[in-house]
C-alpha cells in the first residue's frame, strides 16, 4: 500500500509497471511459516502449499509516471556533523575555532580518497554529500581522530556526526550557482546528527545497509535500536559507526 509519498516500495512499483516492468508480488501465509505465495501480475502459482485465496489485494497509487523535469536524482552518502557546547563558546574564540576547525575539515576533504561533491557549513555545523558510503564514513572515522578541538578552547567541545544515505535530486542553486544535492533524505539526515552521543558516529539503517552492499566497503557497524530522531521527527534503526 502506499506509505508516505514517492520514494517508497507502492510508488516504485507503480513506475515499474508503467513502463512495463514485470513484478512480482509475494506473500507469505502468516499461519504457514513455510508457505509462500507469487502473484506475476496476473497470473498465481503456489510454491509448496495451495494458494491462499483470501490473501490480500494489491493497491497501487493512482497517479501519472513520476516526472523530474530534467533532474536527476542520485542515491548518495549525507553528512551533518555539529560540534557539542559550540554555543558557551566565547565570542572571542570564535575566529579561531572557524581557523581550526573548519580548516582541519577542509584539510580533510581535499583528499584524494574522500572529495565530497557538495560541502556547507553554517557556524559550528557541517553538512557534506559523498559519492559512496565508504567515503562518508572514512571521512567522519578521520575527522573524529584527528579533531581535538577541546584541548584548545576554554568550554569543552565534542564532535558528533550523523549519516545517511539516500536517493536525492542533483540541482543548481541559484542563490550560490552551484551545483547541490536536495531532497526528503537530506532532511532526515539532519534529523540523526542531533541524537549522536559525543565524539560518535550514528548512521541510520539506510547508510548500514547500503555500506554492507558496497563493494569494497570495509565499515563495521554497532546496532543501537530503535531512537526518535531529532525534533521528534520519526523513530528509526540507528547504528554506530565502528
Amino acid at each position: 500500500q502506499a506509505a508516505r509519498g514517492k520514494g517508497g516500495t507502492a510508488h516504485n512499483l507503480s513506475q515499474w509497471i508503467a513502463n512495463g516492468v514485470q513484478s512480482e508480488n509475494i506473500w507469505r501465509d502468516p499461519d504457514r511459516s513455510e508457505s509462500f505465495v507469487i502473484r506475476n501480475n496476473s497470473i498465481e502459482r503456489s510454491h509448496r502449499l495451495s494458494i491462499d485465496t483470501n490473501l490480500p489485494p494489491v493497491h497501487l497509487p493512482n497517479e501519472a509516471p513520476f516526472q523530474t523535469s530534467g533532474q536527476r536524482k542520485e542515491t548518495k552518502a549525507i553528512l551533518f556533523a555539529d560540534v557539542s557546547g559550540y554555543t558557551r563558546l566565547p565570542e572571542i574564540e570564535i575566529p579561531q575555532f572557524v581557523s581550526s576547525f573548519l580548516g582541519l575539515c577542509s584539510k580533510i576533504m581535499k583528499c584524494p580518497e574522500f572529495m565530497p561533491d557538495v560541502t556547507n557549513t553554517w557556524g559550528d555545523a557541517l553538512f557534506a554529500i559523498f559519492p559512496t558510503t565508504q567515503m562518508a564514513a572514512s571521512f567522519s572515522k578521520t575527522l573524529i581522530q584527528e579533531a581535538e578541538i577541546s584541548d584548545s578552547f576554554s568550554v569543552e567541545l565534542s564532535l558528533r556526526i550523523g549519516l545517511h544515505a539516500g536517493p536525492l535530486y542533483e540541482c543548481q542553486d541559484p542563490i550560490q550557482n552551484c551545483t547541490t544535492f536536495t531532497g526528503s533524505h537530506v532532511s532526515l539526515a539532519a534529523r540523526l546528527e542531533p541524537i549522536a552521543e559525543k565524539g560518535q558516529i550514528y548512521a541510520s539503517e539506510y547508510f548500514a545497509a547500503l555500506a554492507k552492499i558496497e563493494e569494497g566497503n570495509d565499515c563495521k557497524f554497532e546496532f543501537l535500536g530503535e531512537k526518535t530522531l531529532g525534533k521528534n521527527y520519526k523513530a528509526m534503526r540507528v547504528y554506530k559507526v565502528m
